[in-house]
């Protein structure tokens, strides 16, 4: 286990708190168990947040939960059984103190029936303070017969603490270019700052990444109900999303460490360019018809932030609702529409209080009211953010290198041969990868990158360098 100097040095690069340094941790470890030890290494594939952070990207932000895919279905009880035992093997080997008799698995309560997914809450002892009694816990959820759309990959597990090299195991998660796509696909759904985000923070802070954008536009189409011949129509739809009031939220939900912090302003314009980029030319068709329009998806949204009712006039009918999600669906005839799942309260005679599916098209009115609604199932549109304002429940690799040489008064650690085998003199350019760190030598100032691994092993995604210094061999 880390110990609690690390937690403090940690918090500082980060610029976080010692708690979710702490919760970052054990989900490094917890993953190393699922895919070390446990039965549900071949079928769960983290997705989301954490397989940006856990599986690529080192810098980028904390994710508050674990998101995992199954294409088939688990039962709980082997979920359960199988989390305790991921448990006994984090706490031997890391130290960490967990209190299994508090862990446990249910099913969350959605709108959409179709759609299981299972909910998991481990519960650990903080190891921050000598004698704290606090509690802390990390979240997973667990989605069944969830559609992969690209090869799932095997990335060795970033875990960016002292004590990596115990846990150098490969752990399967979505193809990057896949969870960009789903990245856009939440953006329409629900006001997540975390959504656009990692969505600009793919782009942006590693900007030599050789993204497939064709794979991300074909994935979104796949993801949803935009044929590819209409698929242009996405574009007015991602750019007319509610920036401002996405911004209300930036700073406060977002745990971003030092390294990976961007502007808003910045995200917003480098958002619209990408997408303008990616969608701006695609054929638009006709299939505006099937998609909530910006000023009826907004409103739903607002809504949904605020826990409260809409008044919408459907197919004639004045209806007082609860807002849920928006889900794409696609009819037996083959018809895919974009439908919003809420419960609606008006009591008739024919028909009572229930679940309701409406389509854009019969809303004739809708107004975000003032009255306030107790959930009855997860507001999948409410989220803002990752983190809630309480997140309490109650050395790096060295190369080895043969010589050592005093260069403009410091020492350098120096190889007495370059990658081709001859002998390195003279003035030698310093590259650094712009996404891994790892430094490269140059005869010639040119910052481009060989293919590459980063520090856990995996394929580095960098291709160009930034020149550092320049060190002279004799």
């Amino acid at each position: 286990m880390i110990t609690r100097e690390e937690i403090i040095e940690k918090g500082r690069e980060f610029q976080i708190n010692t708690s979710n340094v702490q919760r970052d941790y054990v989900f490094g470890w917890f993953l190393a168990g699922i895919y070390s030890i446990s039965e549900l290494k071949d079928h769960l594939v983290l997705k989301g947040g954490n397989a940006l952070r856990k599986a690529y990207f080192e810098n980028t932000r904390f994710s508050g939960d674990l998101d995992f895919a199954i294409q088939h279905t688990l039962p709980q009880e082997l979920i359960q059984h199988e989390m305790d035992k991921i448990c006994d093997f984090v706490q031997l080997n890391s130290g960490v103190m967990f209190e299994k008799e508090k862990n446990k698995v249910f099913e969350k309560q959605r709108i959409d029936k179709d759609k299981k997914v299972y909910e998991v809450k481990i519960y650990f002892k903080d190891f921050y303070a000598a004698t704290s009694q606090l509690t802390i816990s990390i979240k997973m959820d667990i989605t069944q017969f969830d559609k992969i759309h690209l090869p799932i990959q095997k990335r060795y597990l970033v875990h960016p603490y002292s004590d990596f090299r115990d846990i150098h195991i490969q752990i399967n998660c979505l193809k990057l270019e896949e969870i960009l796509a789903s990245k856009l696909k939440c953006l329409l759904q629900r006001r997540h700052s975390s959504d656009l985000y990692d969505y600009v923070f793919s782009f942006v802070l590693n900007k030599s990444i050789d993204l497939n954008k064709t794979e991300i536009i074909k994935t979104f189409s796949r993801m949803t109900i935009f044929e590819e011949r209409s698929i242009g129509i996405a574009r007015s739809l991602l750019i007319d999303l509610p920036f401002q009031f996405i911004k209300r939220f930036w700073d406060k939900h977002l745990v971003v460490p030092q390294k990976g912090m961007l502007l808003f302003e910045m995200v917003t314009e480098k958002y619209k360019q990408i997408i303008e980029e990616m969608f701006g030319s695609l054929p638009i068709g006709r299939g505006e018809v099937a998609f909530f329009p910006s000023q009826l998806r907004n409103k739903v949204m607002e809504a949904g932030q605020k826990m409260t009712m809409l008044k919408v006039n459907y197919n004639g009918t004045v209806r007082l609702v609860e807002p849920y999600s928006l889900i794409y669906k696609v009819t037996k005839q083959g018809i895919g529409s974009e439908y919003l799942y809420v419960f609606d309260t008006t009591s008739r005679l024919d028909s009572p209080p229930s679940i309701k599916s409406f389509m854009h098209t019969k809303i004739t009115s809708m107004d975000v009211t003032d009255i306030k609604f107790e959930p009855r199932f997860e507001v999948e549109i409410s989220k803002a953010g990752e983190y809630q304002d309480n997140t309490y429940f109650g050395q790096t690799r060295i190369s080895k290198q043969k010589l050592v040489r005093r260069t403009l008064g410091k020492k350098v650690f120096v190889s007495k041969r370059g990658s081709s085998g001859k002998v390195l003199s003279g003035p030698t350019f310093i590259y650094k990868c712009s996404y891994c760190n790892k430094e490269f030598r140059r005869k010639i100032q040119n910052g481009s990158l060989n293919p590459h691994k980063d520090k856990y092993g995996n394929k580095c995604y960098g291709k160009h360098g930034f020149f550092i210094r320049t060190i002279f061999l004799t």
